[in-house]
C-alpha cells in the first residue's frame, strides 16, 4: 500500500512538473514550479466525469501529447542556451545532422555517440513516462472519487483567485498557469508561419532592385581597390560590450587602432544585427551577401535555389574577380559556384 502510495504521488508529481516546467533556461529555478497548472486539474475533472473508456482514451491522447511536450521544452532550453531563441519545429530539424557532425569533432566519435544514445533515451523516456504517469493519475482520481472532486474544487478555486491577482513567486511566471497550453499554441501557431514564410520570403527575393545595374553603376567609391570582406567566426557585440572579457579584447582593438593610426591608416567601426546567434554562420553570410532576412534553414535553401544578385557578382560585374577562401572547408561547397559564383 506504501508502494502503491509512493507511485502515485510521484505520478502527479511528473504530470505536474511537465506542465509548470519553464522553456528558458534562466527561468529554471525552484520557485518555477510552485503553480499550479489549468490543464493538469482540467485532465482531472474529465477523467472524473467520462466512462471508464473514455477516461482510457483521454489518458491515451493526453499522456504522449504531454510527453512531447516535454521533449519540446526540452529542445526549446538548448536552442535558447545556444542560439537564444526557441526551438523551431519546421526549420530545426534540418540542423541534426550538423550537430552530430560538430559534436562529434568536438568531443570524439565515441563520447559524441554515447551523449546522442542518452538524448535519445531521454526522450524516449520522457514520452513513456509522461504517459504512464497519466493513466495512473486519472485511474486513481477516479478509484477516489470524492477526495478527488474535492480536491479539483479546492484547486480550482485556488487559480481563479490567483489569476485574478496576478500573484507570482518568480517574475514572468504566474502562479495560475496556463504554461503548457500557450506553448502547445504557439508550437502550431509557429509550424503554420513556418509554412506560409516560404511565400513571404519569394516576394523578398523578387525584389531585386540592383540585378541589372550595369557593372559602371556599382561599387564606383572602391574603384582600383583589392577589397576583402572577412567573417571573423563566433565574434560579436558579446566580445566588446557587457561581458566579463570584453574590457581585455576593447584594449587589444584601441591598441590596434593606435597602431594603425601610427601608419597612417583609419579604421571605423560599426553594428550589424545577424539574423542568427551563437553559430550556423552562413545565414549571416548569405544576409549579407543578397540583402535579404536569412534567418532558417528554409529561407538559406530557398535562396541558393534562386537567382538572387549578390555582392560577389557585383563586384565580378564590376571589373573584380571574386573569391572566396574558407581554410576550415574539408569538403566541395556546391554553393559557392552554383549561387555565389566565386
Amino acid at each position: 500500500a506504501a508502494a502503491a502510495a509512493l507511485l502515485s504521488g510521484l505520478s502527479v508529481l511528473v504530470v505536474w512538473a511537465a506542465l509548470v516546467a519553464p522553456n528558458r533556461p534562466g527561468l529554471l529555478t525552484p520557485g518555477a514550479f510552485a503553480r499550479l497548472p489549468i490543464e493538469g486539474i482540467l485532465v482531472v475533472a474529465l477523467a472524473l466525469t467520462l466512462p471508464p473508456r473514455g477516461r482510457r482514451v483521454l489518458a491515451g491522447v493526453a499522456g504522449p501529447l504531454l510527453g512531447l511536450l516535454v521533449v519540446v521544452k526540452l529542445l526549446d532550453v538548448g536552442f535558447f542556451t545556444a542560439f537564444d531563441r526557441p526551438f523551431n519545429p519546421v526549420d530545426d530539424w534540418s540542423y541534426a545532422p550538423i550537430a552530430v557532425e560538430t559534436l562529434r569533432d568536438s568531443v570524439g566519435r565515441t563520447s559524441a555517440n554515447l551523449a546522442l544514445t542518452g538524448l535519445a533515451l531521454l526522450a524516449v523516456a520522457a514520452l513513456v513516462l509522461q504517459a504512464l504517469a497519466v493513466v495512473r493519475m486519472t485511474r486513481i482520481a477516479a478509484g477516489h472519487r470524492r477526495v478527488s472532486l474535492q480536491a479539483v474544487a479546492a484547486l480550482g478555486a485556488a487559480w481563479v483567485l490567483c489569476w485574478a491577482a496576478g500573484a507570482e513567486l518568480v517574475s514572468g511566471a504566474p502562479i495560475a498557469s496556463t504554461s503548457a497550453a500557450s506553448l502547445a499554441v504557439g508550437e502550431v501557431q509557429a509550424v503554420q508561419d513556418g509554412l506560409r514564410d516560404r511565400a513571404r520570403f519569394a516576394a523578398d527575393l523578387r525584389n531585386d532592385r540592383y540585378r541589372f545595374a550595369a557593372g559602371d553603376r556599382l561599387l564606383t567609391g572602391l574603384r582600383g581597390k583589392d577589397v576583402l570582406l572577412v567573417f571573423v567566426e563566433s565574434y560579436g557585440q558579446v566580445a566588446v560590450q557587457g561581458s566579463s572579457f570584453s574590457p581585455k579584447v576593447d584594449a587589444v582593438l584601441a591598441a590596434g587602432t593606435r597602431s594603425l593610426r601610427a601608419d597612417g591608416f583609419a579604421s571605423r567601426s560599426g553594428w550589424l544585427t545577424s539574423p542568427t546567434f551563437g553559430g550556423i554562420s552562413w545565414l549571416a553570410h548569405s544576409t549579407l551577401q543578397s540583402g535579404v532576412w536569412v534567418n532558417s534553414p528554409t529561407r538559406y535553401d530557398q535562396l541558393v535555389g534562386s537567382d538572387r544578385f549578390t555582392l560577389s557578382q557585383a563586384f565580378q560585374r564590376a571589373g573584380w574577380r571574386a573569391v572566396d577562401d574558407v581554410p576550415s572547408d574539408d569538403r566541395p561547397w556546391h554553393d559557392g559556384s552554383s549561387f555565389y559564383h566565386f
